[in-house]
C-alpha cells in the first residue's frame, strides 16, 4: 500500500506522520514535527499574525515536500484550536493551498477529541474504563470512554501556548505569584469538563495523557538525551513529579530550560504553563499519576483514514 500522511496543524507546533498500513499494522516511515507557535498572540488579537503565518508556511512547505518524497500522494492536514479561534483562519488556509497544495480542515473540538481517543487506545491496551486527555498549545481534549467505545467528550479552550500567553509571558524567571495565577486559572479552565470528570471519577477509569506537553513533561522525567517514543509510551507520569518540574521550571531563565535533558529548546518557554494544565487534571481526577502515550491526533486521522472513513 502506498503511504499516506497527516499534517496536524496544531496552535503550538505542526505535526507530520507519513505510514503505509502492512498485514493489518501501521509502519510509519517518518514522524516529527515543526514548533512554529502559530499562536503566538492569538489570545490579545484574535488573529494569527504575518509572522506566525509565515513560520507556518515555511513548515508545512519542507514537511509536504517531505511527505512527497516519500511517495505520499495523499496528504490530509488538519486544523485545530488555534485555526477554530483566529478570525483569519480561514484566508490561512486558503493561503496554504495556493502556496503549498495543502488543503486544511479545520476539526470540530468533539471529532478532534474522538480522533485523539482512538489514537491513545489503539496501543496501551487498557482493559477497563479510561479517560485520554490531549493538551496542546491552544486547547484541552477530554474522552471518557472503554473498549466498547465513548461515553462523553468535551473541548476546552484551555492550552499551554494561551495560558502562557496570558500569566507568563515576558517573566524570566517566572515570579511564584505568576506561577500561582497560572495553575490557578488552569484548575478553574476545567469547570467546563465537571459533568464528564463527575461521571468518570466513581469509574476509577485510568487517566491517558497525549500530546507535547505530557509527551515534553516523561522525556524530562526519564532525561531522555534523544525522544524515544516507545519509552515514553506507557510511562507513569506521578503527580509529584509533574509538581517537582514546575517548581523547576519556575526557578529557572527560559535559556537554563533548554540545558535540561528532554526538553525541547522550542518548548522550553511554554512548558510550565503545560505542566499546570496537566497538574489541574491530575488534581480534578483525583488521579495519583497518569499513563502517558506518544500517539497523539495524527494518529488518529491517519487510522480513521485506512478505515476508509471521510477526515
Amino acid at each position: 500500500m502506498e503511504p499516506v500522511a497527516v499534517l496536524d496543524l496544531g496552535t503550538n507546533s505542526i505535526k507530520l506522520l507519513v505510514a503505509r498500513e502492512e498485514g493489518g499494522r501501521l509502519v510509519p516511515l517518518l514522524d516529527r514535527q515543526e514548533i512554529v507557535r502559530l499562536g503566538d498572540g492569538l489570545t490579545s488579537t484574535g488573529v494569527f499574525s504575518p509572522e506566525a503565518m509565515e513560520r507556518g508556511l515555511g513548515a508545512v512547505r519542507v514537511l509536504a515536500k517531505q511527505a512527497r518524497d516519500l511517495g505520499a500522494r495523499r496528504i490530509a492536514a488538519v486544523g485545530t484550536m488555534g485555526f477554530r479561534t483566529a478570525r483569519n483562519g480561514e484566508a490561512f488556509a486558503a493561503r496554504l493551498l495556493a502556496e503549498v497544495g495543502v488543503e486544511v480542515r479545520v476539526l470540530p473540538g468533539e471529532e478532534e477529541a474522538r480522533l485523539a481517543f482512538r489514537a491513545a487506545s489503539s496501543r496501551l491496551g487498557i482493559p477497563g474504563p479510561r479517560v485520554v486527555f490531549d493538551t496542546g498549545g491552544g486547547s484541552t481534549e477530554f474522552i471518557l470512554g472503554s473498549p466498547e467505545g465513548i461515553s462523553l467528550r468535551r473541548s476546552l479552550p484551555l492550552g499551554a501556548l494561551f495560558l502562557h500567553d496570558r500569566f507568563l509571558a515576558g517573566e524570566d524567571p517566572v515570579s511564584l505569584s505568576s506561577c500561582e495565577a497560572a495553575c490557578r486559572a488552569a484548575r478553574e479552565g476545567l469547570a467546563e469538563a465537571a459533568e464528564l470528570i463527575a461521571q468518570a471519577r466513581p469509574l476509577g477509569p485510568v487517566l491517558v495523557g497525549v500530546g507535547g506537553t505530557v509527551t515534553t513533561l516523561v522525556s524530562v522525567a526519564l532525561g531522555l538525551t534523544a525522544y524515544d517514543p516507545d519509552r515514553v509510551t506507557g510511562f507513569s507520569l506521578e503527580a509529584r513529579e509533574v509538581r517537582r518540574q514546575i517548581d523547576l521550571y519556575r526557578s529557572l531563565k527560559v535559556e537554563e530550560r533548554k540545558a535540561l535533558p528532554g526538553l525541547h529548546p522550542k518548548r522550553a518557554e511554554i512548558v510550565l504553563a503545560g505542566a499546570c494544565i496537566v497538574e489541574a487534571v491530575l488534581d480534578a481526577f483525583d488521579a495519583p499519576a497518569l499513563v502517558a502515550s506518544d500517539r497523539g491526533l495524527r494518529y488518529g486521522v491517519l487510522e480513521a483514514l485506512l478505515a476508509g472513513e471521510r477526515i
